[in-house]
């Protein structure tokens, strides 16, 4: 055990890494705004000197400028003390910035993997290009240019997958869909490097993982 003394000096120590003040210490739960209270939680994990943190949706509920904030320490963080980070969230323009590989999950299953950049650059699977097209972009002068296509509900595949239940849980959404993709589930395999050959910014990084019959080139 440690005395009191030990504690408190363990506590300013960690406060001051998050970016409060020591007198912070002693205000009660509603005297800190959301951002404040996120330097907390990021506390608390980090008085234990963890190896990884599980961060789950840890930003979702803050207001955009103060994401920037916590994200920034987030990294900051991860530099100075070696953390590792299991980063969950659906926001994938804040999962770009603070990541540096990612899995992809459709109906509790991973259905692409890679290092942030290739998935970015060259996105495999039908579900992954449909939510990286759904990230907004704050111009207020771009135009829509064309219709997204990549989930919508397809009643007809929805009634052959029916059928079975073998098959990819995404093919009911997917407008690439064949007759294997509704009975038979696809397995999460290595992109060979012959395939990569087929775009223009290749990154020459073949660690990327995709479950799927019929990829998107």
């Amino acid at each position: 055990q440690i005395s009191s003394n030990q504690k408190r000096i363990k506590v300013l120590d960690v406060m001051e890494k998050v970016g409060l003040s020591p007198n912070d210490m002693y205000k009660y739960p509603h005297e800190f705004s959301g951002g404040q209270r996120q330097r907390i939680a990021i506390a608390r994990s980090l008085i234990t000197r963890p190896a990884l943190i599980v961060a789950d949706e840890p930003v979702s509920a803050l207001d955009v400028s103060v994401q920037a904030q916590v994200l920034n320490l987030m990294m900051d963080l991860r530099e100075e003390n070696g953390l590792a980070y299991l980063f969950i969230s659906h926001d994938l323009s804040v999962v770009r910035q603070i990541t540096s590989k990612i899995a992809v999950m459709f109906s509790g299953k991973i259905i692409e993997m890679g290092t942030t950049e290739d998935l970015f650059n060259n996105p495999l699977h039908p579900y992954t290009k449909s939510l990286i097209e759904a990230i907004p972009i704050p111009d207020p002068k771009r135009k829509i240019i064309n219709q997204k296509t990549f989930f919508n509900f397809n009643t007809e595949n929805s009634k052959l997958l029916a059928k079975s239940t073998n098959g990819c849980s995404y093919a009911p959404y997917c407008y690439y869909a064949i007759d294997k993709c509704k009975n038979v589930s696809p397995l999460l395999n290595n992109v060979t490097k012959e395939f990569f050959k087929n775009f223009s910014n290749n990154t020459q990084s073949f660690n990327h993982r995709v479950a799927c019959h019929n990829p998107l080139n």
